[in-house]
């Protein structure tokens, strides 16, 4: 009997959380290059002698760093609390050919440990 074709399979499936933690981990990361870019323009002009820098160049640099990691971590986390694919579509995941059957995979068994006299 020929092995049947499965349907056609364009990718899992995304969720309203993994869509919702792919755009958290890219504004994070906006938001940490943001605050790069601020942190070393506040910091090269001390190397030139300057040292009246805006305070608001200061605060960029700070909220951008800290707010920027803190949504991408936020956004990592969640997505890996989201669902994974064969838990939102276990259809696909029965009609996978490269996954074995539900036959029991034989293995051979451990020696037992001889013990030494």
């Amino acid at each position: 009997m020929p092995p049947s074709t499965p349907p056609e399979w364009s990718g899992p499936r995304a969720g309203p959380a993994v869509g919702r933690a792919d755009w958290l981990v890219r504004a994070g990361c906006v938001l940490f290059g943001i605050g790069l870019v601020a942190a070393a323009a506040a910091v090269i002009p001390f190397f030139f002698g300057v040292r009246n820098l805006p305070t608001w160049l200061n605060a960029v640099a700070g909220g951008g760093l800290t707010i920027g990691l803190a949504v991408a971590l936020i956004g990592v986390v969640a997505a890996v609390r989201s669902r994974i694919p064969e838990e939102a579509d276990p259809e696909l995941y029965r009609t996978n050919p490269h996954l074995p059957l539900d036959e029991p995979v034989d293995r051979p068994r451990p020696r037992a440990a001889r013990r030494s006299r």
